[in-house]
């Protein structure tokens, strides 16, 4: 982990795991304070360089359809997974997807 001190769990509710590419561009500047971040800035928000074996176990949550996440999750928990540190992952069939400001309807 990248600090010392760590949280028991984490909870990781629709995870971006990458902040690279152009449909991220107002998180990194949000989150970086830049308007133009650099790539190392960037670098530094994905969450892989925080998943090592002292990484705190995680439960994440997605929905199926959700087109915005679906690489962030299949990613987190296969970087867990090669740490052998435990992880759960539930993926909700149908369901608001609240950051997207939409819903899956049932087909």
């Amino acid at each position: 982990m990248l600090a010392e001190n760590k949280p028991n769990t984490l909870l990781l509710g629709y995870p971006v795991a990458s902040m690279d590419g152009p449909q991220n561009t107002f998180f990194t500047q949000l989150l970086t304070g830049k308007a133009n971040p650099t790539a190392a800035d960037i670098k530094v928000l994905d969450a892989f360089g925080a998943i090592d074996a002292n990484a705190p176990p995680a439960f994440l949550f997605a929905t199926v359809k959700d087109r915005l996440t679906p690489y962030g999750v299949r990613a987190i928990v296969n970087a867990y997974t090669k740490t052998g540190v435990d992880d759960e992952l539930h993926l909700f069939q149908f369901g608001p997807i609240v950051w997207a400001g939409r819903e899956c309807k049932r087909q």
